[in-house]
């Protein structure tokens, strides 16, 4: 079973207010290599302090990443090879920053026979 992930994309444009990169796909990256999901939270970007647990931790890298609302689509596909994971081949995951609006993004459609 294949795990998603994905966001609104505040998260991705606060760290582009507020930190360098090349572009906003090197922003996920490093989210994905901290293993956290909101870094600016709650600082710059508002939500409910948490106390107990965060809930922005990335506790399993996912396959695929998107993030919504950005200037452009993009892609690339990262190699993740964990601590565990070292001795045996990586996996390849997806990370996609996507912009979505019907006359500029095309239909995907998945279909799996059982």
């Amino acid at each position: 079973m294949y795990r998603f992930l994905g966001t609104s994309g505040q998260n991705i444009d606060d760290l582009f207010k507020y930190s360098e990169a090349k572009n906003k796909l090197e922003f996920m990256e490093r989210t994905l290599r901290w293993r956290h999901l909101v870094p600016t939270a709650p600082n710059t970007l508002g939500c409910y302090p948490f106390t107990d647990k965060d809930p922005f931790l990335i506790e399993s890298c996912p396959h695929v990443y998107f993030v919504g609302n950005q200037d452009k689509y993009e892609t690339t596909l990262l190699r993740v090879v964990s601590a565990k994971e070292e001795k045996k081949k990586a996996r390849g995951n997806v990370l996609v920053a996507i912009r979505v609006a019907i006359d500029e993004t095309p239909i995907v459609s998945f279909n799996r026979t059982f």
